[in-house]
């Protein structure tokens, strides 16, 4: 996802708040029992909520006058 109109940011803020609700569901069921299996089972969201942080600054910085 390019963050580049006021939807998309929209969206991508909204992606954010998913991935970061799973990987609470996956910390509730998983962290306690195995931090090993936790890392890896939510490396790859918080992976993409980086990208998606890195995106949405990058629109905020470029439209802050707005």
């Amino acid at each position: 996802m390019t963050v580049n109109s006021a939807e998309t940011l929209q969206r991508a803020l909204e992606h954010i708040a998913r991935l970061r609700r799973g990987i609470e569901a996956i910390r509730i069921q998983v962290e306690e029992k195995n931090t090993k299996n936790f890392d890896v089972l939510t490396e790859g969201p918080r992976a993409k909520i980086a990208q998606l942080e890195a995106e949405v600054d990058e629109y905020l910085s470029c439209h802050s006058d707005r």
